[in-house]
């Protein structure tokens, strides 16, 4: 289970996740996604798409979504499989 920043950063390689709700335009909600690569400031999913780790003030947990917010207040949420 994720609790913390540092537990997100340790998803091994092969985890899905699936974006459930993003305020960005033109995001792909529901499509499951799985980690191919991970750097240390960044994964990659298949298909070669990256998501940027955030900085802690930029990360939450609501219930079993990951959220990622930006600072205009954008945001990404995932639910980890």
């Amino acid at each position: 289970m994720i609790k913390t920043l540092a537990d997100f950063k340790r998803l091994p390689v092969g985890t899905k996740m699936v974006m459930r709700s993003a305020t960005y335009q033109g995001k792909l909600l529901g499509l499951e996604r799985e980690i191919e690569h991970k750097q240390t400031n960044a994964i990659r999913f298949s298909g070669g798409s990256w998501l940027q780790y955030p900085s802690a003030k930029e990360f939450s947990i609501d219930g079993n979504l990951i959220v990622l917010t930006d600072s205009t207040g954008d945001f990404l949420a995932y639910e980890i499989l």
